[in-house]
Formats: C-alpha cells, sequence, structure tokens
C-alpha cells in the first residue's frame, strides 16, 4: 500500500467509500422492495378475503373458486369442523391445508389471523389465513399466492443493482484518478524542479499556481524554504571564507616569524620572537573559540545550561578582574542587584565583548548600568570614544564586519565580538542594539525578567 501512487491510492479510497455507501443503500432497497412486494400480496389476499365474505353473506358461494389475475395461488374455505366449503380449482379434491400455527377456537368474536410462508406442491406461498363469522357461523379463509414472481423480481433488482454498482464504482475510480491526477500535477512539477536544483545553485524556485489553495501555499512555503536555504548557503560560504582569511593571518605570521628565527638566529631578539609567537597563537586561540561559539549557536544549541543568574553581582565580578586601557575609568555605580534566567558563561561573554569593545575605543571613561526599566531588564555599556558612523550602525553586529577609519580591527579583536554577542542574547530571548547618541558608542541589551525569562526556558 505503502508503494502505491498517491492518486491511486486516493482513487481506491474514494471507490471503497462509494462501494459501502452503495452497499448499504442497495440492501435497504431491496429489504423495503421485499416488503413492498409482500404487503401488496397481503392486500390482495385481504381483498379476496373480504370478497369471500361477502359471498358467504349472500350464501352465495360456489363450491369452486377462481383466483383472479393468479393462477399460481390458491383459495380454500373451511367450516367450522374443518370440512372443505369451497376452494379454487387447482387445489379442488385436496384436503384441508392446515399451516403452522394451527388455529385455535375464537372467543367472544375475536377474529383469529395469520400470515406465514409455507410450501405446496414444492412452490413457496405466502398465505393468509382468516376466521371470519357470519351468518351465526365460523369460516376459516386461507387464500395463498406464490412467492416465485417475487423472488424473481428481487433477483433481478439484485442483479441491476450489482451491475449498477459496479459500473458507479468504476467511474468512481476512473473519475477519482483523473481529478487527483490533475491536482498532483502541479506538486509533481515543482518535486521535478526542486529534484534539479543543487547545492552550488539554489537562486532557482519552483513554478507556484495562481490558485490560493493547499498546493499553491505548499509552492509558496517552497519558495520560502529556498529562500532561507539560500540566504544560509551565502552566510555559511561567507563565513568560512572570511574565517579561513582570518585565520590565515596569524598562522602566516607565526611561519614567517619561526621561518626568520630558524634562517637568522640571533640571540639576543629570541625572546622578542617568542613574545610576539605568544601573541599570535593567542589571537588564533581567541579567533577559534569565537568561531566555535558561531558554529553552535548556527545550530541552535547556544544556550545548554539555564539557571537563576545574579547579573549584577556577574557584571561587578567582570568589571574587578578586567584589565582597561591606560587611562581609562569605568563607572558602575548604576548596576543593580538584579537577577535573570539563563546561562551564566554566555550572558557573560555578552558583557565581556561589550566591555573589551568598549575598553579599545573609550577615551578615559566606560559607565557601565544595569537596571529595569519597562517591564525589561536593561544592561547598557557606554563609552566616550569615536562614536560608529551612522552608515556602519546597521552592520556592526555582522560576522568579520569592517568598520572605517577610528573604529577599526588594528586596535585589536577578531570583529566577532559584537556578532557572538548578539547571538547569545538572541538565543535568551532578548535585544541587543546600539544607540545613537552624539558621542561615543552607546550599547543596550534588553533582557527578560526572571519570572518571564524563567518560562521561556521550559
Amino acid at each position: 500500500m505503502r508503494s502505491m501512487h498517491v492518486r491511486t491510492r486516493a482513487a481506491l479510497a474514494a471507490t471503497g467509500i462509494v462501494f459501502l455507501a452503495t452497499a448499504f443503500g442497495s440492501a435497504g432497497l431491496v429489504i423495503s422492495q421485499q416488503k413492498m412486494l409482500i404487503r401488496s400480496l397481503d392486500a390482495s389476499g385481504q381483498l379476496r378475503i373480504n370478497d369471500i365474505q361477502s359471498l358467504l353473506a349472500d350464501r352465495v358461494l360456489p363450491r369452486e373458486i377462481t383466483i383472479i389475475g393468479d393462477d399460481s395461488g390458491f383459495l380454500q374455505v373451511l367450516d367450522s369442523q374443518g370440512n372443505i366449503v369451497s376452494a379454487s380449482k387447482n387445489i379442488a379434491g385436496e384436503t384441508a391445508i392446515i399451516l403452522p400455527p394451527a388455529f385455535g377456537s375464537a372467543k367472544n368474536g375475536e377474529v383469529l389471523e395469520n400470515r406465514v410462508i409455507g410450501a405446496f406442491d414444492n412452490v413457496t406461498f405466502r398465505v393468509i389465513a382468516k376466521q371470519i363469522s357470519v351468518n351465526k357461523k365460523t369460516y376459516s379463509v386461507i387464500v395463498g399466492y406464490s412467492l416465485e414472481k417475487t423472488r424473481s423480481s428481487i433477483s433481478y433488482l439484485i442483479g441491476l443493482l450489482i451491475i449498477l454498482n459496479l459500473l458507479v464504482m468504476l467511474l468512481v475510480y476512473l473519475a477519482t484518478w483523473f481529478v487527483t491526477g490533475r491536482a498532483l500535477k502541479p506538486v509533481e512539477k515543482m518535486r521535478s524542479e526542486v529534484d534539479q536544483l543543487s547545492a552550488k545553485d539554489l537562486s532557482r524556485r519552483v513554478s507556484v499556481p495562481g490558485s490560493e489553495d493547499e498546493i499553491g501555499r505548499l509552492g509558496k512555503t517552497l519558495n520560502s524554504m529556498l529562500d532561507r536555504l539560500e540566504i544560509s548557503d551565502q552566510k555559511q560560504r561567507r563565513f568560512v571564507s572570511d574565517a579561513s582569511h582570518e585565520l590565515r593571518n596569524p598562522l602566516a605570521g607565526m611561519r614567517t616569524q619561526l621561518e626568520v628565527e630558524l634562517l637568522y638566529p640571533d640571540p639576543h631578539k629570541i625572546e622578542e620572537g617568542r613574545k610576539a609567537l605568544l601573541a599570535s597563537t593567542l589571537r588564533l586561540q581567541e579567533l577559534t573559540e569565537n568561531l566555535l561559539v558561531l558554529a553552535v549557536s548556527d545550530s541552535n544549541k547556544l544556550v545548554s545550561n539555564g539557571g537563576e543568574i545574579a547579573l549584577g553581582h556577574v557584571i561587578r565580578r567582570e568589571i574587578a578582574g578586567f584589565v582597561f586601557a591606560p587611562g581609562v575609568t569605568v563607572d558602575a555605580s548604576e548596576v543593580q542587584d538584579i537577577s535573570v534566567w539563563g546561562d551564566e558563561s554566555q550572558l557573560r561573554r555578552v558583557f565581556i565583548n561589550l566591555l573589551d569593545n568598549a575598553n579599545r575605543f573609550a577615551e578615559s571613561m566606560i559607565v557601565v548600568s544595569l537596571a529595569f526599566k519597562d517591564e525589561k531588564v536593561i544592561l547598557e555599556v557606554i563609552d566616550d570614544g569615536p562614536g560608529i558612523p551612522m552608515a556602519d550602525q546597521e552592520r556592526i553586529f555582522e560576522r568579520f564586519s569592517r568598520l572605517d577609519d577610528s573604529r577599526t580591527r588594528h586596535q585589536g579583536g577578531t570583529g566577532l565580538g559584537l556578532a557572538i554577542a548578539k547571538e547569545i542574547v538572541l538565543a535568551h530571548d532578548g535585544e541587543i542594539g546600539l544607540l545613537r547618541d552624539n558621542k561615543g558608542a552607546h550599547f543596550a541589551v534588553k533582557l527578560n525578567p526572571l519570572e518571564k525569562s524563567r518560562q521561556s526556558f521550559r
């Protein structure tokens, strides 16, 4: 069943449903038709009994009676002792027909009547037996009609219904097959177009039908998915290219330093060479760690351990252990004791990255604040440096972003600190942005308060 095409399964399912519906409908029709024919026979028998009662009342009942309109039936009239008073010609001379259950005696003028199906001369009959009282005498009238024609009619009806139902099911199967095929044709076209896509070229899109039905929405969803894949692929390619370039620089510097020392050994410059090599190694380590964080963020596994964090305490502790540039002081008087829910190591990295960024560009002062405003926990880091040009403020959080003149990487850093901070904040359901002040850089991080952030991590 699983290997069948969708249109085949749909056609079989529709045919099965129609089969059940027509089967129950046909069965109901046959039963109702049979009951109608039996009621018709009973009505004819009752009319004949009424005729017999009239003849008895007029004392003109003949010895032999004709069954009008049906020679296959029979009729018998018995007196109270069971003697045959009259009978149809086809059973003349026969003994009294007693069909079970036998009549009992009438009491207090009670009229007894019985309708049964019995056999006579190997023919099945519908029999009506009724007691009537005429001229103070009791008679039993037995009227029988053959069921052969009724059964023949029912058999004919059943055969006709079988043929009609088979034709209906065949038409339903073919119609469903055709309609489903037409409906799935755009899907097959989209599947073929997606199958032709390659990892090297994600710019192509599937053809979307003009209808606003499920298939149209499927096409739009596929194109939206392809948009995301193309953007992700572009980001990945750019990231790999930038990462390769960034890793190449310290490695090339380390190799050059080692080659120079091997070719031109100078005992007086050994210490200087080791320091340069250590600086390149530390830069390579920092870059590798940052790339690892970004790789984890791309897999949506950045926040691994959630818990309550005394963020104010974490900020003051990191400031106390941070080495600031000469002439730079920090004002942390506005850091309040506020707790949030999240990954402490990741949120600490956010603050360190912002603080390191401010330390590299501040002229004399860094202001750090942590407060509760507008139902949000707001962390702000402000420096009095040259600030960020308006043209660069939109891309400051991009990976390996290159800024102009005054805020460039020649002062240190890998170009990933703010990008990492953004990824971590977003993973904590927060926001990070750059406020447009007149001078310096003013970064603000918005996080959910403790209770709300705890719920978001469940």
